[in-house]
């Protein structure tokens, strides 16, 4: 079995995706036809319409370029303005970049700061049971990159380098 969402490529509140049931078909109409319809008759159309021709894939190259343009520069705000010692890896696809901060930073204060600061990092920690990684965090490069949004980043980074102890 397979499924996807069209919500990351085409627009997030589409709601709209696909699954490919295999010898589970009949079993997944049962449900479908269960839970209802929620997604527009609309979104359906225009997403077939977007899959017959060529439109999908002419905006899925322009939209990976974009990402990838937009991940290289908030890796170089995000190492040239956070603490020394700091690590952040340049993603080969996705939508997030992953950072370590050193272990001698108050992330408490830090997320504080961010978070009244809307500044949207997600702490490492969300991600495993165990506290491996405390100074770790997740940076999503989706939308798109304005001068406020690089301002943020910077006065994150200072705020990290304040924050070392």
């Amino acid at each position: 079995m397979m499924y996807s969402s069209f919500s990351k490529t085409l627009a997030p509140g589409i709601r709209l995706g696909w699954l490919y049931a295999g010898s589970f078909y009949a079993k997944s109409e049962r449900v479908r036809f269960a839970l209802g319809r929620t997604v527009s008759p609309v979104y359906q159309e225009l997403v077939l319409k977007l899959l017959q021709g060529s439109s999908y894939e002419r905006h899925l190259r322009l939209f990976r370029k974009k990402l990838g343009q937009q991940a290289v520069q908030v890796v170089e705000v995000l190492r040239n303005s956070f603490p020394e010692g700091s690590y952040f890896h340049r993603p080969k696809g996705g939508y997030s970049i992953w950072g370590q901060l050193p272990e001698n930073t108050d992330m408490k204060r830090f997320y504080q700061y961010c978070e009244e600061h809307q500044v949207l990092f997600t702490p490492g920690n969300t991600f495993s049971f165990a506290d491996k990684y405390y100074f770790h965090f997740r940076v999503i490069f989706t939308e798109r990159i304005t001068s406020e949004s690089i301002v943020l980043l910077k006065n994150a980074g200072a705020k990290a380098k304040e924050l070392q102890f």
